[in-house]
């Protein structure tokens, strides 16, 4: 079985830590990350991976098989709507959203589309 490829989209300390699991597991290996600060060029060249600026640059590429979003709370419904628009499987990092409303947007999109 080949492993799933996952983005990682932020290199904050929380996507460090989704980066370190990912490259921890034999079932999974990174296949990029989407950081546009100075950390960015740190983690890609750490795990030896490709860099993306964006998450709209990322979608318009060689899509990964899945991506945990770990962007500051107030991106989570717009990043996991591109996510999901694009065909991508996502993990948005907890909150889901900052409103209850782009949460119940963002959750009612996955189910619409049937994109986990």
């Amino acid at each position: 079985m080949q492993p799933v490829r996952i983005a990682v989209v932020g290199g904050g300390l929380i996507g460090k830590r989704h980066l370190e699991e990912v490259d921890r597991s034999e079932d999974t290996l990174i296949h990029s990350i989407v950081e546009p600060g100075p950390d960015g060029e740190v983690l890609a060249e750490q795990y030896g991976v490709r860099l993306y600026a964006t998450l709209d640059e990322l979608l318009g590429g060689d899509k990964p098989d899945g991506i945990i979003l770990a962007t500051p709370n107030r991106l989570h419904a717009e990043g996991g709507l591109a996510c999901i628009a694009a065909g991508v499987p996502v993990i948005v990092e907890k909150p889901i959203a900052d409103t209850v409303a782009n949460a119940i947007t963002l959750v009612e999109a996955g189910e619409a589309a049937g994109v986990p």
